[in-house]
């Protein structure tokens, strides 16, 4: 069976290289002031420079930490037994311990109340066809594959495959949808303490 993989698009990776300098100085520039801050009453009057120099590498350190977060959940492979993630593949889940597998999740995005009425209804459109899968052991993966390349093919593909796993139209309890909505997009949920496999 072919294997289907997503990707980051080009705009993706232009916007992470576009903000990387403005979050390095997002996330410099509060050590930087309060290291700053405990050297006014020194002879000098400042930080060292080695320790202003120390800073914006700590900031890049964050800066590329979270950039690299956003990349790495957009690559995904399917393949005939496994689901594959990262950039470097380093998490290999087994089809075969899909318990069940719900279409669509309930999740506000961040600034989607302030997008315009045609964003709003892409992340309607998201939410309607991301899939929980729930696998036997209770873990728990929440994919958003919808806006990614691919993404709709490797969703399509999932339907497909397992259609007698499919549950639609699913009721979230009140604790499903709290987890849900605080969980990281395309993230494991190892211990999630939900009984959600109850159908």
């Amino acid at each position: 069976m072919k294997e289907i993989a997503t990707h980051p698009s080009q705009k993706d990776w232009i916007t992470a290289i576009v903000f990387f300098p403005m979050y390095v100085l997002f996330a410099a520039i509060l050590p930087w002031v309060g290291l700053n801050y405990l050297y006014l009453n020194s002879p000098t009057g400042k930080a060292p420079v080695s320790l202003d120099i120390a800073t914006f590498v700590f900031g890049g350190l964050v800066a590329f930490w979270f950039f690299w977060r956003i990349i790495n959940r957009q690559y995904w492979r399917l393949t005939d037994s496994e689901l594959i993630f990262g950039i470097r593949r380093a998490v290999r889940l087994s089809l075969a311990d899909i318990d069940k597998i719900i279409v669509g999740i309930p999740r506000e995005f961040p600034m989607e109340k302030l997008a315009n009425p045609m964003q709003q209804q892409l992340f309607a459109t998201q939410r309607n066809l991301s899939l929980l899968l729930i696998f036997r052991d209770g873990t728990l993966l929440p994919l958003y594959l919808y806006l990614i390349p691919n993404g709709t093919e490797l969703i399509s593909e999932f339907e497909s495959r397992f259609q007698n796993h499919l549950v639609k139209n699913y009721t979230y309890t009140p604790d499903a949808i709290r987890v849900l909505k605080r969980a990281d997009l395309n993230t494991l949920i190892r211990s999630s303490g939900l009984q959600i496999t109850q159908f």
